[in-house]
């Protein structure tokens, strides 16, 4: 029989030296910043500081893990930066059957527009956008159409920061439809305020296909204390502007609140 291969001696790590810090007052613990300068990337490490001083006045400090640049793997490695925050929204998309919301959130996320229809079940869609100096990333819920009779179900009211209902100008009973489907939506989240944009879509169409005006849809939405506009799946632009403008209703909404909040009665 061959002889067995003798084990790999692993090598030990030396142990992390004791770093002498300035001179502090005793009974103190000494600065973070005294001991940065010992290794500079003490916050990619633990640093224990003894609180007993030392001989001469000086704290002692332990630096473990990678923070001390001379066990650090990658020693002349810099610093990554913070990364930004990224705020997410939830919105969910309601209207009566065949009104362009699938449209909307296609020409919003792909930028392309629908020619086909097909019936939507139930669809997510997720982009990354930028409003103000902020980056947000918005899950869209697609929801099949709704009518009068529609029982929302939870998922439409819990985690969900906000609502884009739509209707077509071209159809006066969608046009009914977000109005009963405001009302649930309202009792559902306890009658409270929420962020609404209504959308009065297929815009484009001619004006003798209209049934509902212009008018009609911006009063509407003053009485909700909701946005307005009205739009064609067909123009990014616009489509675009919907989505952005349900996300600065959300911050709208969510300051409003707490406004309340700090109001005293005198």
């Amino acid at each position: 029989m061959e002889p067995a291969a003798p084990a790999r001696m692993r090598r030990a790590r030396p142990p992390c030296p004791l770093l002498p810090l300035q001179a502090e007052p005793p009974g103190r613990r000494p600065m973070g910043a005294a001991a940065a300068q010992c290794c500079g990337h003490v916050s990619r490490g633990m640093l224990w500081l003894l609180r007993r001083p030392r001989p001469g006045g000086l704290f002692i400090a332990r630096v473990a893990g990678p923070a001390c640049a001379a066990l650090s793997p990658h020693p002349h490695r810099p610093a990554r930066r913070a990364m930004p925050l990224v705020r997410y929204r939830k919105v969910v998309i309601l209207g009566y059957r065949s009104v362009g919301k699938t449209s909307l959130a296609h020409q919003f996320v792909e930028g392309e527009f629908l020619e086909c229809y097909d019936p939507t079940v139930e669809s997510t869609y997720n982009k990354m956008l930028v409003v103000g100096k902020d980056e947000f990333h918005l899950q869209l819920v697609d929801t099949a159409g709704q009518d009068e009779y529609t029982i929302l179900p939870h998922s439409f009211v819990i985690g969900i920061h906000g609502y884009v209902l739509v209707y077509s100008v071209t159809s006066l009973r969608s046009f009914q439809v977000v109005k009963t489907l405001h009302n649930k939506l309202y009792e559902s989240r306890g009658k409270t305020r929420m962020p609404v944009v209504l959308v009065g879509n297929k815009a484009d169409l001619s004006l003798e296909s209209r049934e509902v005006k212009t008018d009609e849809g911006k009063k509407l939405a003053d009485s909700w204390g909701a946005i307005f506009l009205e739009s064609s799946a067909k123009e990014n632009q616009v489509t675009q502007g919907i989505f952005t403008k349900i996300i600065e209703e959300i911050d709208r909404v969510d300051n409003s609140y707490g406004e309340e909040r700090n109001c005293h009665l005198m």
